[in-house]
């Protein structure tokens, strides 16, 4: 909201595509433009001229001209704008909620990066068959490599099917959920999504096989359950704490972390604890025959042989944490009243090498894990 030139007060009104302008002693809403996208900000220019910023997939800015009170539009390509300022000389700089970016406008769509596009977590992590990275980073899918960095897929108003929790390759289709309980299979390249099971609750961890059966985390409730390839929903596990990871090894069986208990189970007929004493354990995974989880709490990844019983620390000093303000007590993950998504540090295989990803939001990166032969690491 903003004051215009003419004294009144201009705001805009997401759920219409309308903006409107009242005056401050009261009075009855007057319309000044309508079918802008998502239009989420209003700001006047040092001439006194309105531009509307909409929070679409596109970053539209309408213009709206004072002399005839019609609109043009440039599209900017920065994906989830929600704020703007003009400088002395007029230049426009806006931001983004979806990649934590400030970008500078320039005449004829010509745009200057200020403050470098990052991701918000990442919360989970995955790498499809050929190779390519993928991060489910809440507002948004982003690819991940070293040589390019960041390169956002797609975001929250574009073809995602809504706010992205976790993600796992199958193929070249990614199974991922959304904070509203939602498990979807996504087509990357297309750009097209079919919803499998709705209303799971909050979700966390997830792992898939070689038969299209995916197993979810469901913390809030206590559960573990799987998705077969009928998009049937069962319950493989329940009256559990707090269980927030989850994989599967070679031989399809279970294995989960409960970061309030600091344990990792195995689902036989019943839970078995297989490792216990651990600091806040989230994201796990098996590579060959052993079993890698991070400890939130100690910043580590933690090796574990089945067979053997054996537990090691693999790697120290990782760039993970519970994020500031983030205790992930409320609904559908969520914390109450913040609108973030609850803290999940996700852990993934990334090839034959044995090595690993690690969506370490500490510092909203991604990490690749190499662990040598003897169980050791270096990132």
């Amino acid at each position: 909201m903003r004051f215009g030139p003419d004294g009144r007060l201009y705001y805009p009104h997401m759920m219409t595509d309308e903006v409107l302008r009242i005056s401050p002693e009261g009075g009855e809403p007057e319309l000044v433009v309508s079918g802008v996208p998502i239009p989420v900000a209003v700001r006047f220019d040092r001439a006194g001229e309105l531009f509307v910023l909409s929070c679409d997939a596109a970053g539209t800015i309408t213009h709206v001209h004072p002399e005839t009170g019609g609109t043009s539009s440039t599209v900017t390509g920065v994906p989830g704008l929600d704020n703007a300022a003009f400088d002395g000389a007029d230049r426009m700089f806006v931001s983004s909620f979806v990649r934590g970016s400030i970008t500078e406008l320039g005449e004829r769509g010509r745009t200057r990066t200020v403050l470098p596009p990052g991701l918000n977590g990442p919360f989970g992590i995955t790498v499809d068959p050929a190779g390519r990275v993928y991060a489910a980073d809440h507002f948004g899918l982003s690819s991940v490599s070293e040589s390019d960095g960041i390169d956002q897929v797609d975001v929250v108003g574009g073809t995602l099917p809504g706010l992205p929790r976790n993600v796992v390759a199958t193929g070249d289709v990614l199974q991922l959920v959304d904070i509203s309980g939602g498990l979807y299979a996504y087509d990357p390249v297309r750009g097209v999504s079919r919803g499998r099971a709705a209303g799971l609750g909050e979700l966390a961890g997830i792992a898939a096989d070689s038969s299209g059966r995916v197993v979810l985390a469901a913390p809030e409730k206590g559960q573990v359950l799987a998705v077969d390839e009928t998009d049937s929903v069962t319950v493989l596990a329940e009256g559990l704490e707090h269980p927030v990871g989850v994989t599967l090894d070679h031989h399809g069986r279970c294995y989960v972390s409960d970061d309030r208990l600091g344990r990792v189970l195995r689902l036989d007929e019943e839970p078995v604890v297989v490792l216990d004493g651990l600091g806040a354990p989230q994201g796990i995974a098996v590579s060959g025959d052993e079993l890698f989880v991070v400890e939130v709490e100690h910043r580590r990844l933690r090796r574990f042989g089945p067979a053997t019983g054996t537990s090691t620390v693999a790697v120290g000093e990782l760039a993970v944490e519970t994020l500031p303000g983030v205790s992930g007590t409320g609904s559908n993950g969520e914390p109450d009243g913040s609108g973030r998504p609850s803290s999940f540090v996700d852990l993934a295989v990334a090839g034959d090498d044995g090595s690993l990803l690690l969506a370490a939001n500490g510092e909203g990166s991604v990490w690749l894990l190499k662990i040598d032969a003897a169980g050791t690491g270096e990132w």
